[in-house]
């Protein structure tokens, strides 16, 4: 029963361990971001006008989770079906991923000039479970709209 949930895209198992990330059981958030300054301003992904393949937005947070480096990435205690907050351990800071139906809304939240680093890894991400699905190509390429305001960062 677990594989044909995790074949529809319903769960995913998070990597090196035998619990499932299941997001149709939590909540939704309906003011998902917090204002800081701290904040590099949020990277959006989008598909052609389209919605966000299903299933992206699980498998997305469960490749940081485990593919990237199995401690790479932590969950931090505020989990919801829409919105997943990540603590980057390699490079600081904190990354939240809000599934916006239409886009994938990305913020970090750090001092530090890794945007580069951290939009590599997203892209990574989808490229890998696009292939993983047996879905086209064209799913791996996303429009972005993303502008760093740290001086030097790109």
């Amino acid at each position: 029963f677990l594989k044909l949930m995790e074949g529809l895209l319903i769960i995913s198992q998070i990597p090196n361990d035998t619990r499932y990330f299941i997001p149709c059981v939590l909540d939704i958030i309906d003011d998902p971001f917090e204002d800081s300054s701290d904040a590099i301003e949020p990277l959006y992904l989008t598909w052609d006008g389209e919605l966000i393949p299903n299933g992206l937005f699980t498998s997305l947070v469960v490749f940081l989770m485990g593919h990237v480096s199995p401690t790479q990435f932590q969950l931090v205690n505020d989990v919801y079906r829409n919105k997943v907050v990540l603590r980057c351990q390699h490079f600081g800071g904190v990354l939240h991923l809000l599934d916006q139906v239409k886009s994938l809304t990305i913020r970090y939240f750090s001092p530090s000039r890794n945007c580069f680093n951290i939009r590599r890894m997203i892209h990574q991400g989808i490229k890998s479970i696009v292939h993983k699905f047996g879905w086209t190509d064209s799913l791996a390429s996303t429009q972005e709209g993303f502008r760093c305001k740290i001086e030097g960062c790109t």
